[in-house]
């Protein structure tokens, strides 16, 4: 699955999807088993954030605040597996897991950055010749 979620001026949201069925018990399934005994699967997160050039500096360090703070609870919780930034740029790629395309776009969306993200989103499948198996 790619999903790509573009938030255009005022608020609106315009996405693009395209899903495929990889999520069965057959080998190159992409669910991991949580410790609660569920199915999750792993999607590899692209994010660009963009601050309008308007924005106060202040209110730019409380998102940031709020944003970390807001990663953390959900890396407690499971979603955010993992985290690397790209030098020189206001952008990271993510390793995510939930339940579902439906739960990862909760989680995006709860961020406070949301509002200025650009996120792209590919879901994982696991590959019959993968190292760490």
């Amino acid at each position: 699955m790619l999903l790509i979620v573009r938030e255009k001026p005022g608020g609106e949201i315009a996405g693009q999807q395209a899903w495929s069925s990889a999520t069965s018990d057959r080998q190159g399934d992409c669910r991991n088993s949580n410790l609660k005994g569920r199915y999750d699967m792993d999607f590899l997160v692209h994010i660009t954030t963009t601050f309008p050039s308007t924005m106060p500096g202040d209110e730019r360090e409380a998102l940031f605040t709020a944003e970390s703070k807001r990663a953390a609870a959900l890396a407690e919780a499971g979603r955010l597996v993992r985290l690397w930034r790209i030098p020189g740029r206001r952008a990271n790629w993510g390793l995510w897991r939930a339940a579902d395309a439906t739960e990862l776009h909760e989680a995006l969306t709860s961020l406070p950055l949301w509002p200025y993200m650009d996120i792209e989103v590919t879901a994982l499948a696991r590959h019959p010749n993968d190292p760490g198996e």
